[in-house]
C-alpha cells in the first residue's frame, strides 16, 4: 500500500509503498476514501522539518535541555546518534479520515465490515485505528463533510471548555479550519459570535451574516471595535484558534474579555503576557488538549477501555459523534471551507498550495478504489549495493529474521548486524512505516506485518526478537518449534508460566537460544571478570542504578505488556552478579521505598559461591547523574565502574585507570559472539537464563 510521510530533518515529504497492516486487539483496519490536510498542524510540522537544526533547538529548549543532560552521562557521541536517529525517524502525516472496515481486531464489538467509518487515520490507503478513535458515519453525512470529524472534535473540546451559556458573546481569534468550525457550534449554541481573522480571504469565507467580522490586519485597535460591538461590555470569552509564536492574540484576548471572563486556547500562541494583565480581570485560562478525554490516554486508546458515560459524558470517541450529528442536523456545514481536491498520488501539489497566501483551507485527498501493491509483504529495493548482490549465499552465512522496530532495535541491533557477514532477509514491523524505513536502511530483502512470512520461511536460520515483553514468549516458543535460533531482547519472559514453557520447548529443540545481556560483554566488565577470576574468594558487588522516572502510562509499567520494572530492567543487573561471580543465586531480600510504586528497589541476593550483590534500582534521581555505577570488592582490592566511561582499580598493581569517551555497552560483541557461536556451545547457560528470570519473579512479588 501507499501512504504519505515527512522526514523531519529537512522537511521532505513523499509517498512510499509499506506492508499492509496486520489489525490489532482493539483496532479497526479501514481502507481510506477520503483524508483532509490539517492546515495548521501539518502546515506547522512541515515548516519545523524544513527548519535548520539550530532552529529547531531554538523551538524546543526543554529538548535542548535533555540533550545537554545526557551528553553530560552518555557523552557526545551516544547523544549525538540518539538525537540524529530520532530526526530521521519519518513522520506519518494527517489525522483525519473517511473509509471503509476492512478488518477488525480482537475484542471490537460495534463494527462491521465495510462500515463506513470517521477516524483519525494518517493519509494512507490503509490505516489501524483504536475502536475508541472510530465513529459511524450517518447515511445522510457525506464523506467530504465527515471527514474534517476530527477538526470538529478539537473544536468541540474547546467549546466544552468554555461552557458558554445562551446570549453569552465569544470571540473567535483566527479562522483556519478549527476557528471555521467554532464559529458554527458557538452560533449553535445560542451565543453571539465574533469573528477576528487578518486574511481577509479567509474571513469572506463566513457566509453566517449573525457572525461579526473583524479583519484583524486593517483594524489597528481590535479593542475599540470590540467595546463598539458589546456597547463596552467586552466578550464574556475567547478561544483563541491561531497558530503562532507572537503573544499578540493571547494580549488581544485579555483586552478584550471582560473582568471574570474565560479564555481557552486550542492553537498554539505565544503566551508571554504580564501576570497583571490576568490579575486584574481575574480571568480564567484554559489549554485545550485535543478531541477530548481518552485522547493520550493507552488504556482507552490501545486496550478499548471507554469512559464511563455517567462520569465522563464528552470522551473523544463521543466527540466525532457529536460533530456527525451536528452535519447531520444541518446545524453547521463545512462545505465552504472545501476549497481544493487532489488525487492522493498528487499529494506533494496538495501540500504546496499551504505555502500560498490565498484562502486556501479543506485541502481533501481522495483515494482510488484499487490499492497498488497490496500484499503483506514488499521486496526493498537498494539504491546502493550490497555485499550479498550477484553472489551466492554460502551455507556459513546465517539468514537472519528480525521482529521490532523499536528505539532499541534501531540504535543498536540493526547497526550491529548490519556490520556482520549476515544475510538481513526479513524484517517484521507493526509500523509499516518504521518497517518500510528500517528495511531500506540496513538492507533486508523484504518487509513484512505479519509473522507467518518467518516461520514458514526455510531459509531464514536465526530470528532476533526485539518486541514489547508480552510478546517474548509466544514468539521465542514458535520460533524453537520451526528450528530457528533465536536471540530475544530481554527480559526472556514475564512469569513462571511463560518459563516453564519455555524450557519445555528448548529442551525439544536443537536451536541456540540466548537473552540480550549485554553487560557481560562491555569491555570493561570482561576487564573485571578476567582479575575477578583469579581469585576465587567470594565478591561483594554494589550496583547503583539511576533509572530515572519512566511516565505511569508508559508500556514497561504495565504488568501485562512490560511486566514492570523489575522484571523488564533490573534483570539486567541480576545477570550482572552472575556473570562477575560466576555463580548462581540461592537467596533474596529485597525492599522498596514507600510511596514509590514500586520502582524504587532495594535488593540484597546470595550467590552460591558465597558473594553478597547489592542493586540499588532508584527512580527519584535526577537525569544529570550518571546512570550505572558498579563497584566490586574482593581481597582488599576494588574495581569500579562508572557508566561505561572509565574504569578504575583500587589496590591492584600494575592496573592503570582506564576511560572512554564513547559508551560501549557490549552491544556488538554480544551479537557477533552470538552469531559465532551457533554451531559451538552456548555462550550464555540456560541455567544462567533461568536464574535470572526466576530471582526476578522473586524480587516482583514483594512489591
Amino acid at each position: 500500500m501507499k501512504q504519505l510521510i515527512q522526514d523531519l530533518m529537512n522537511g521532505d515529504m513523499q509517498i512510499i509503498n509499506t506492508p499492509i497492516p496486520l489489525v490489532r486487539d482493539n483496532y479497526v483496519l479501514i481502507k481510506s476514501e477520503i483524508s483532509l490536510i490539517s492546515s495548521g498542524t501539518e502546515k506547522m510540522l512541515i515548516d519545523f522539518g524544513k527548519a535548520g537544526l539550530l532552529s529547531k533547538a531554538k523551538q524546543q529548549p526543554d529538548k535542548v535541555r535533555q540533550v545537554f543532560d545526557k551528553i553530560k552521562t552518555d557523552g557526545f557521541v551516544s547523544t549525538f546518534s540518539a538525537v540524529k536517529r530520532k530526526l530521521n525517524d519519518p513522520l506519518p502525516l494527517g489525522y483525519c479520515n473517511v473509509g471503509r472496515v476492512i478488518g477488525l481486531g480482537k475484542g471490537v464489538v460495534n463494527f462491521s465490515i465495510g462500515d463506513r467509518v470517521l477516524s483519525n487515520g494518517a493519509h494512507a490507503e490503509i490505516v489501524n485505528i483504536p475502536s475508541n478513535l472510530v465513529s459511524h458515519i450517518p447515511d445522510q453525512v457525506k464523506n467530504e463533510d465527515a471527514v474534517f470529524g476530527v477538526i470538529g472534535a478539537i473544536s468541540l473540546q474547546s467549546v466544552r471548555l468554555m461552557n458558554p451559556t445562551i446570549g453569552e458573546t465569544i470571540c473567535v481569534i483566527g479562522l483556519g479550519l478549527v476557528g471555521h468550525i467554532l464559529t458554527q457550534i458557538l452560533l449553535a449554541n445560542g451565543c453571539n459570535v465574533i469573528a477576528v481573522e487578518k486574511n481577509k480571504q479567509r474571513l469572506s469565507l463566513i457566509k453566517n451574516k449573525n457572525i461579526k467580522k473583524i479583519n484583524s490586519f486593517s483594524i489597528m485597535d481590535i479593542e475599540k471595535e470590540i467595546d463598539v460591538i458589546t456597547k463596552g461590555q467586552g466578550v464574556d470569552g475567547v478561544i483563541i484558534a491561531t497558530a503562532t509564536k507572537n503573544s499578540d492574540p493571547y494580549r488581544d484576548a485579555i483586552n478584550i474579555t471582560r473582568s471574570k471572563g474565560r479564555i481557552v486556547i486550542v492553537g498554539t500562541v505565544g503566551m508571554d503576557v504580564s501576570r497583571d494583565m490576568l490579575f486584574k480581570k481575574e480571568i480564567s485560562v484554559q489549554v485545550s488538549r485535543s478531541y477530548g478525554p481518552g485522547r493520550y490516554d493507552p488504556n482507552y486508546e490501545d486496550k478499548n477501555q471507554d469512559y464511563p458515560r455517567d462520569y465522563v459524558r464528552w470522551s473523544a470517541g463521543r466527540n466525532f459523534e457529536a460533530y456527525l450529528n451536528l452535519l447531520e442536523t444541518n446545524k453547521i456545514s463545512v462545505s465552504d471551507i472545501t476549497t481544493h481536491k487532489f488525487k492522493f498520488e498528487n499529494s506533494l501539489d496538495a501540500y504546496n498550495e499551504l505555502d500560498k497566501q490565498n484562502a486556501s483551507l479543506g485541502i481533501l485527498l481522495e483515494y482510488t478504489k484499487d490499492i497498488a501493491n497490496n500484499h503483506k509483504k514488499i521486496d526493498m529495493i537498494f539504491k546502493k549495493k550490497n555485499y550479498f548482490e550477484g553472489e551466492r549465499l554460502s551455507t556459513s552465512l546465517s539468514n537472519i529474521g528480525f521482529i521490532g522496530s523499536g528505539n532499541h532495535a534501531q540504535s543498536v541491533l540493526l547497526p550491529c548486524l548490519k556490520t556482520e557477514k549476515v544475510n538481513l532477509k526479513t524484517l517484521i514491523s507493526r509500523n509499516p512505516i518504521t518497517g518500510t524505513y528500517l528495511g531500506k536502511k540496513f538492507d533486508f530483502k523484504n518487509v513484512s506485518c505479519d509473522l507467518d512470512e518467518l516461520w514458514k520461511d526455510k531459509e531464514i536460520d536465526t530470528i532476533f526478537i526485539a518486541t514489547n515483553h508480552n510478546s517474548h514468549s509466544n514468539l521465542i516458543i514458535e520460533g524453537l518449534k520451526n528450528n530457528k535460533n533465536i536471540y530475544v531482547e530481554k527480559p526472556l519472559c514475564l512469569n513462571s508460566l511463560e518459563l516453564d514453557q519455555i524450557i519445555k520447548a528448548y529442551k525439544t529443540s536443537k536451536s541456540k537460544l540466548i537473552v540480550g545481556y549485554n553487560r557481560r560483554f562491555a569491555p570493561f566488565y570482561t576487564t573485571s571478570k578476567s582479575l575477578l577470576s583469579k581469585n576465587k574468594i567470594p565478591l561483594v558487588i554494589n550496583i547503583m542504578i539511576n533509572a530515572g522516572v519512566v511516565p505511569p502510562e508508559h508500556w514497561v509499567n504495565d504488568s501485562k505488556v512490560g511486566g514492570g520494572r523489575v522484571i523488564g530492567e533490573m534483570c539486567h543487573f541480576i545477570d550482572l552478579l552472575i556473570y562477575l561471580t560466576g555463580s548462581l543465586i540461592i537467596d533474596v531480600h529485597s525492599s522498596y521505598l514507600s510511596h514509590s510504586k514500586g520502582e524504587n528497589i532495594f535488593v540484597t541476593l546470595k550467590l552460591k559461591d558465597g558473594s553478597i550483590g547489592n542493586i540499588q534500582y532508584i527512580t527519584n534521581g535526577h537525569r544529570s547523574f550518571p546512570k550505572e555505577r558498579v563497584e566490586i570488592f574482593q581481597s582488599e582490592k576494588i574495581i569500579q565502574i562508572n557508566n561505561f566511561k572509565s574504569l578504575k582499580f583500587y589496590g591492584w598493581q600494575n592496573m592503570k585507570s582506564k576511560f572512554s569517551f564513547k559508551q560501549d555497552k557490549g552491544g556488538k560483541k554480544i551479537i557477533n559472539t552470538f552469531l559465532n557461536s551457533l554451531s559451538n556451545s552456548e555462550i550464555i547457560s540456560m541455567e544462567e537464563i533461568v536464574n535470572v528470570s526466576e530471582v526476578s519473579f522473586e524480587i516482583d512479588k514483594t512489591k
